[in-house]
């Protein structure tokens, strides 16, 4: 169960859409896309979610805290969708600032795979947990200007229906 609900329109909706539809074609593949980052706000805990900012920026769309990337979707390796995770058996790169630390890192999914990701609620579960956990280390709590740009604050930007 998600910690609220938001509304899947909007100028944020529109933004994934428009982003998406230069590079690819497929209507349903955007709509899969937008509910992807649907639920990555859905499952933040509230603080991070009141500090999260999201936009798009150049070939990424994301939600980023501090200089950590939470949720994002980008053009590498032919279009990968990136979540934040806590567990070393669902790690593919290790997060480098917290070096040391628990098993943070990221999980990486083909574009093609969206649908599926977003109808396993024990994936967004773990990355539920690791965005909380993110807020014990600096990494989180401070954000380098470039990476403030083209991004708003995720709660401006998102409707709650219900929390």
């Amino acid at each position: 169960m998600s910690y609220r609900s938001i509304k899947p329109y909007g100028v944020w909706a529109e933004s994934i859409l428009g982003w998406h539809k230069r590079i690819r074609e497929d209507a349903a593949l955007g709509q899969e896309l937008v509910r992807f980052f649907q639920l990555a706000a859905e499952w933040l805990p509230k603080y991070t979610y009141e500090q999260a900012l999201f936009g798009v920026a150049g070939d990424n769309i994301n939600i980023i805290v501090g200089n950590v990337w939470l949720a994002s979707m980008g053009l590498w390796h032919g279009g990968r969708l990136c979540l934040m995770v806590n567990r070393p058996d669902l790690n593919d790169m290790p997060l480098a600032a917290i070096n040391g630390g628990p098993n943070f890192g990221f999980k990486f999914y083909p574009w093609a795979d969206v649908a599926d990701l977003n109808k396993r609620a024990d994936l967004w579960l773990v990355y539920a947990e690791a965005t909380e956990g993110i807020w014990n280390y600096p990494v989180a709590r401070q954000t380098a200007a470039p990476n403030k740009r083209g991004r708003q604050q995720l709660s401006a930007v998102m409707e709650i229906v219900n929390e």
